[in-house]
C-alpha cells in the first residue's frame, strides 16, 4: 500500500476504501469532464473520466487558464488568460464545438448557464451577463449589471446557478480591482436573480464578500453559500468567510454554518451527497488540503495535510468526491499529491490518485 492510502486510512473508520475503478457493478451513466493544465502552466487538455474510472486523455487543446462547466449533457470550455472564448460541445463528441464564440479581450468569462435558447456568461471584467444564442453563438444582447458597479467598472460577476424555480443566481464579487490584491469594495458582495422568460434581473440579496454558490446536496430546493475575501495586504489568508444556506424560493440566507475563523483556513469547493456527507477544500493562502464535513451538524474531519493545490471537487452519483489535486509549492514535507482522487466523505477515505497526463485544473459532472 502507498504512503499516501496509508494517510488517507488514517483519516476516518476502518472500512472498505472507494477505488477509482471500483463502482460495484453500477452504471452510472456519467463521465467527468476535466480540464487539465501542465505543471509550468504552458499548455492545457481537456480530459474524460468514465464511471469505470478510466482516463481519456488530450482531447484536445485548450489554454493554460480553463474551466469546464456542463448542463443538459453539454460541456462549455471557458478559456480564459489572453484567449476569453466559449466552446460548447454535446458529450462525448469532441472533434469539433457545436458553438464557439469570443467573450471580448480581457474579459476573463467565469461561467455559463443556459436559459432558455440563451447562453448567459458572466465575466470578471464585464459591467453585464453577456447573452449568446445557443445554436449560433451570435450576440443576444447583454443583461445590465451596472447597479452593482463597486467603482471600478464591474461588479465583478462569477458563479451561476439554476433555481429550483428554473431562474438563475448569479454572485457578483464586487471586488475593489484598483488594489493589490483583490479584495471587497466594502466587505459586502451581491447575489442577482435572472428571470429566463424576461431575461431580467428581477431580485437582489447583500450577501458576506466574494460570494460563490454550489447546490446543495441534500435539499435541491436550496443552494449552498460560499464567502470570504482570500488574502490580506500582506497575503496571508484572510479568514473573513463562511458558510450558509441560500433559500431561493423564500429569498432567505440562514446563519453561518461554519466560518473560517473556525476553521483556520479559506473556504473552497464544497461537495457532497444525499446523505449529508461532503467534502471541503481548504487552504492556509498556501497549502491546499481537504476536510471532511457533516451537513446536518456542520463538524468537519481534518484529513492528514499533503503537499498539493486543490482548485475543484465534484461529487458523482454514487455518493463519492472526486477531487482534482495537483503538485503544490508550499514549503512542506507532506507528501505530494497530483491527479483525480475518488473520496468517499461518509468514511474520509480515498483512493490512490488517477493520473491526467496534465494534472486537472476544473472539472464538471456530464450527466
Amino acid at each position: 500500500m502507498t504512503l499516501y492510502a496509508l494517510l488517507l486510512l488514517a483519516c476516518g473508520p476502518s472500512t472498505d476504501d472507494v477505488v477509482a475503478d471500483d463502482t460495484g457493478g453500477a452504471d452510472l451513466g456519467l463521465t467527468l469532464a476535466v480540464a487539465t493544465v501542465a505543471t509550468d502552466y504552458t499548455a492545457g487538455q481537456l480530459a474524460v473520466l468514465n464511471a469505470g474510472g478510466t482516463v481519456t486523455d488530450a482531447l484536445f487543446p485548450t489554454t493554460t487558464d480553463p474551466t469546464v462547466e456542463a448542463h443538459d449533457g453539454y460541456v462549455f470550455l471557458l478559456d480564459r488568460s489572453a484567449e476569453n472564448t466559449v466552446r460548447m460541445y454535446a458529450a462525448g463528441d469532441w472533434s469539433a464545438p457545436l458553438v464557439e464564440f469570443s467573450t471580448g479581450d480581457g474579459s476573463n468569462p467565469q461561467d455559463v448557464a443556459i436559459c432558455g435558447d440563451v447562453l448567459v456568461v458572466s465575466t470578471l471584467a464585464g459591467g453585464t451577463l453577456d447573452l449568446h444564442d445557443m445554436g449560433t453563438g451570435l450576440a443576444r444582447g447583454t443583461i445590465d449589471l451596472s447597479p452593482w458597479d463597486d467603482g471600478d467598472g464591474s461588479p465583478e460577476a462569477d458563479t451561476i446557478l439554476e433555481g429550483p424555480d428554473g431562474a438563475l443566481y448569479v454572485t457578483l464579487n464586487r471586488y475593489d480591482t484598483t488594489s493589490t490584491p483583490w479584495s471587497s469594495a466594502d466587505g459586502t458582495g451581491t447575489i442577482v436573480r435572472v428571470d429566463c422568460d424576461t431575461l431580467a434581473v428581477t431580485a437582489e440579496w447583500t450577501v458576506g464578500p466574494n460570494p460563490g454558490l454550489v447546490p446543495h446536496p441534500v435539499d435541491a430546493t436550496k443552494m449552498l453559500l460560499r464567502t470570504g475575501d482570500y488574502f490580506n495586504a500582506d497575503y496571508t489568508a484572510k479568514l473573513d468567510g463562511a458558510v450558509y444556506t441560500f433559500d431561493p424560493i423564500a429569498g432567505t440566507v440562514s446563519n453561518p454554518h461554519l466560518t473560517e475563523a473556525e476553521l483556520g483556513f479559506n473556504i473552497g469547493a464544497i461537495a457532497g451527497n444525499a446523505a449529508g456527507n461532503a467534502i471541503l477544500v481548504a487552504d492556509d493562502a498556501y497549502a491546499w488540503n481537504v476536510f471532511c464535513l457533516d451537513l446536518e451538524t456542520w463538524t468537519t474531519t481534518a484529513t492528514p495535510p499533503v503537499n498539493a493545490y486543490i482548485n475543484d471537487a465534484v461529487a458523482t452519483p454514487d455518493g463519492k468526491v472526486w477531487v482534482g489535486y495537483r503538485a503544490g509549492y508550499a514549503a512542506t514535507e507532506d507528501p505530494v499529491v497530483a491527479g483525480l482522487v475518488a473520496w468517499d466523505p461518509a468514511t474520509c477515505t480515498a483512493a490512490d490518485p488517477v493520473a491526467t497526463i496534465f494534472p486537472p485544473y476544473s472539472m464538471a459532472l456530464v450527466r
